[in-house]
């Protein structure tokens, strides 16, 4: 009996030492609460594992918001999901905070996996998360570093990231981010690492610093591969260069789980990431699935509910299929707006692109499709605003354009021209608020619905005009700031998506009919 035993521990040895030495990391970005596919992230974990001796899974960031499974539990339920999943690093996308600084450090105590972050820091800046992490796998040593993009402060929830006295509490290093991570990268490298990988949540897209994956890796040295997020892009692998020439591995799932990323290390050296999508991977993780078919029950007599149908795909892409609801008018945007201006009867809507996420198809409309087109819990509010003042929301909403911007409003009540060969005049501080208007301005022929006569107007600069927008934008300083100056009238009208419902089973009778087939012309772009 005795050598049985010692027979079995020896082919137990054997087996455990036959397993590949390779270093496997399965990664993943912008998961918006596509809770479905982390059953088959916690399977694919489980099976590499059968075959190779050191596995690790991480995550670029965007993971806690994007649907009503994240939104009505403030993203507990997310980390709950992972835990069970078993992920090993992540670092923070900008939605990480779209709760609020205090409610993300609660579920950072939660959330098992660690979280790595250089540039999130005190604004005496002191990191609030660990810069990096460490990994030995056997006689390897792999540095995990996070960075999140600088955008974050002007585009989660501003109001987040300031003292009671409104100044700035926190900083994302917009202006020395390439310093600070290049000193934390060195700082690896003199300790002797082997591989430095980079999660990373800023995107192939300049943002409104004109930063962008690529553009910070030409400027810092020393990094291996980098695993991004941010910009939804399908990068199975791409080689960019650093500063000394070198090159570096670069990739992105996508979003919402359309892909899970292997980064393979292997034994000899040689490193190359590819793209698995998630509808190729059969298996599902039983204690994962388990945890999300409890929530998915929890939330489905609230998500199945019946509001409505529509006759037309209402839709945040242009007709090629690209996203447009961040640079140009959509039917979808124009059916949000008008809910909003005649509900609260005012004068002009205006809710932010970045704030409708998907299409809702034509057909029925559930309380759950809405939710996951538009996943926040923010509520409309009314206020005065000059004419003048509108006349700068306005310019502020169209300073990237042609480039996207999540601050890019769908409107009601008001139609503009756009020339955006004319340079932004918009003048933004370091954190990305709006600090003033100087030159000759992109915005023009700019008219105000007149309900009493029934036509538009050009617009009054003097006139005091009664608008309705979202906590976010009135409230928060979402949209760089630009609805400061604003006169509140005290009044919340409902959150958002109540209005939105209320607008389509009692304006529209339940059904959305051939006029939202196309964006109403509201927004009239020169190119």
């Amino acid at each position: 009996m005795k050598k049985n035993i010692i027979s079995l521990l020896v082919l137990l040895l054997i087996a455990f030492n036959a397993l590949a030495e390779d270093i496997i990391i399965l990664y993943d970005n912008d998961v918006h609460c596509a809770v479905n596919g982390y059953s088959k992230m916690g399977a694919l974990r489980d099976e590499m594992a059968k075959n190779h001796k050191y596995v690790t899974t991480v995550s670029s960031g965007d993971f806690i918001q994007g649907d009503i499974i994240g939104a009505n539990s403030k993203g507990d339920a997310i980390v709950t999901i992972m835990n069970s999943v078993g992920y090993d690093i992540v670092t923070l996308g900008n939605h990480e905070f779209d709760y609020g600084v205090p409610q993300l450090m609660e579920l950072s105590k939660e959330l098992k996996a660690s979280i790595v972050n250089c540039n999130f820091r005190s604004i005496d800046k002191t990191p609030v998360f660990p810069t990096y992490v460490v990994k030995e796998y056997g006689s390897r040593h792999v540095a995990f570093i996070g960075i999140t993009t600088p955008n974050t402060i002007s585009s989660s929830l501003p109001s987040t990231f300031l003292d009671k006295k409104g100044d700035a509490a926190y900083t994302f290093c917009w202006d020395d981010l390439a310093e600070v991570l290049q000193n934390t990268v060195d700082e690896l490298r003199t300790s002797g690492v082997d591989y430095i990988i980079l999660l990373s949540h800023i995107g192939i897209e300049p943002d409104s610093h004109k930063m962008d994956i690529r553009t910070l890796a030409a400027a810092t040295s020393g990094i291996d591969i980098i695993l991004d997020g941010h910009s939804h892009s399908v990068i199975p692998q791409e080689i960019i260069m650093n500063a000394n020439g070198e090159d570096v591995i670069l990739s992105q799932t996508g979003t919402r789980f359309a892909n899970v990323g292997r980064l393979t290390i292997a034994d000899n050296g040689d490193i190359r990431t590819e793209l698995i999508p998630l509808n190729t991977i059969s298996g599902k993780k039983a204690a994962t699935e388990e945890i999300i078919t409890k929530f998915n029950k929890e939330l489905s007599s609230i998500t199945s509910r019946m509001i409505g149908k529509s006759r037309v795909t209402l839709t945040i892409n242009a007709p090629n299929g690209e996203r447009a609801v961040r640079n140009a008018e959509t039917n979808f945007g124009d059916l949000v707006a008008d809910a909003m201006r005649m509900t609260c009867e005012t004068d002009v809507a205006f809710i932010n692109g970045g704030s409708i996420r998907t299409d809702i198809p034509a057909g029925n409309i559930t309380y759950g499709l809405l939710c996951s087109a538009y996943p926040f819990d923010n509520k409309v509010i009314t206020a005065h605003a000059t004419g003048a003042k509108i006349l700068d929301i306005l310019e502020a909403s169209v300073a990237f354009m042609p480039e996207e911007s999540g601050a890019f409003l769908q409107v009601s009540g008001i139609t503009f021209d756009v020339d955006t060969t004319i340079p932004s005049p918009v003048v933004f501080t370091k954190d990305g608020f709006v600090k003033g208007i100087n030159g000759t301005r992109r915005i023009s022929n700019v008219r105000i619905w007149n309900s009493a006569e029934r036509t538009f107007e050009t617009i009054d600069p003097t006139h005091n005009y009664s608008i309705c927008s979202i906590d976010y934008t009135l409230l928060n300083r979402g949209c760089h700031g630009s609805f400061g100056g604003c006169t509140l009238d005290g009044k919340t009208q409902g959150q958002l998506i109540e209005i939105v419902e209320e607008y389509i089973t009692k304006n529209l009778s339940g059904s959305v009919g051939e006029e939202f087939r196309k964006p109403a012309n509201r927004i009239r772009i020169k190119k």
